[in-house]
Parts: C-alpha cells; structure tokens; sequence
C-alpha cells in the first residue's frame, strides 16, 4: 500500500496561522524520514501560492511524486480556477514533465468547467513547448 501525501499552501500573511507540508524544504524533511512507499501528489495549485516556481518543485521532488493536482489560481488565494485564468505556469511544468519523461496521474481540480477545458489549455501548452523544443533543435543543428 502507497500512502499519497498532499502539498498544502504557504499563507505567509495568515499568521499567527501555519499549514505543515507546504514548501519545499518540508517536503524535503518529511520525505526523507519515511518509507519509500510514501509518496506525494502535487497540487500545483498549492504550490503556485507557495514558490515563485513550481515547476522547479516538481522537478526537485519528481522521483516521489506519483500525480500532480491542476488549477489555477493568483499566486494569493487557492481558487481552484480554471487552467488558464491564473498565474500557473504550465508550459514550465509540461517542459520538467518532458524532460524527465515523468508518468503519473493528473487530476483536474477546478472549481468551474471540466475536464475538456483543462484538456485544450494543457494540450496547447503542450504545443507550445513541443514547438519551442523542435525550434530549438533546428537552431542547435545548424550551428
């Protein structure tokens, strides 16, 4: 049996009021004084309010991470909006994903529309850094 823990957000204007689990450094500690059966899902969401760079988070953690947990929000409050009203950076995270040939779940967890809105954002950003890579690539082989 797996157990899944879940990032929870940074307020750092909600004190005296603190969430455990909810930067990276803890994650760092916790994962590393537990099972490797213990895994974590990323809410990106979450972590979008607690780090200028969440991609950078997954990446840092990807070898525990089992499935990311998608919405979006304004860096302040977790509104659980739909994926491209926000500050998220998804083409950051799809770029780590890619790179790191990653497999896990993704779940969408927004407040308003469903799964085919988040599915055209993420397959446009998907795009999108394809794209960016394959220009890339050309440059780099004529130089």
């Amino acid at each position: 049996v797996e157990l899944w823990l879940e990032n929870l957000e940074h307020y750092s204007d909600k004190r005296p009021f603190y969430t455990l689990y909810s930067r990276s450094k803890e994650y760092d500690v916790v994962l590393s004084d537990v099972d490797d059966y213990v895994k974590m899902i990323l809410d990106y969401g979450h972590e979008n309010i607690s780090s200028d760079a969440p991609w950078e988070t997954f990446e840092k953690h990807l070898d525990r991470i089992v499935a990311i947990s998608v919405s979006n929000n304004n860096g302040n409050l977790d509104s659980h909006s739909l994926l491209d009203k926000g500050t998220a950076n998804f083409e950051k995270l799809l770029e780590v994903i890619i790179k790191n040939n990653w497999v896990g779940h993704v779940t969408v967890e927004t407040k308003a529309g469903g799964l085919k809105e988040a599915m055209s954002v993420l397959s446009h950003c998907y795009n999108s850094v394809k794209s960016k890579a394959m220009v890339e690539s050309i440059n780099n082989a004529q130089q």
